[in-house]
């Protein structure tokens, strides 16, 4: 497990979603948000494992299909049973970058993929494709990449 780190700034929706599903990634002000949005929407917790549930079971659809490199937008802390380690159990080698606009998020992904050579954090945003796509290194963009 990562060491806790160390931030100044406030929750984080990254940190908001591990609490929600279980995760350590998360900090204090993470979990009091998540818990007042549960009190709001009693359900918070039961989506945020639904999402993970589905990127799951799409991960491995498509890893079972030849697909062997993912971009993923808003990805928040590549956490346990994440997209990269889904995929590397169909093909190992198979590229992954995670996408954030949250500069600690990727920070502190950066810090979880260490020593994964086919994985990487970019900060970046949606509205932004191009930047995005210009930086994805470990993609060859000549084949198949699934988003």
């Amino acid at each position: 497990m990562t060491p806790p780190r160390e931030r100044t700034q406030s929750y984080t929706p990254a940190g908001v979603y591990d609490w929600y599903l279980g995760g350590h990634h998360h900090l204090p002000c993470d979990a009091d948000v998540a818990i007042t949005t549960q009190r709001v929407f009693p359900l918070a917790a039961r989506a945020a494992r639904y999402n993970r549930d589905f990127l799951q079971r799409v991960v491995r659809m498509l890893g079972g299909l030849g697909i062997r490199q993912f971009l993923d937008i808003g990805s928040g802390y590549p956490a346990s049973g994440n997209v990269h380690e889904l995929a590397q159990l169909s093909a190992p080698g198979a590229r992954v970058v995670y996408v954030d606009r949250d500069p600690d998020t990727v920070a502190v992904s950066n810090e979880l993929l260490a020593g994964e050579p086919h994985t990487m954090c970019l900060q970046g945003d949606l509205d932004e494709p191009d930047d995005i796509l210009g930086r994805a290194d470990p993609l060859d963009l000549g084949k198949p990449v699934d988003c």
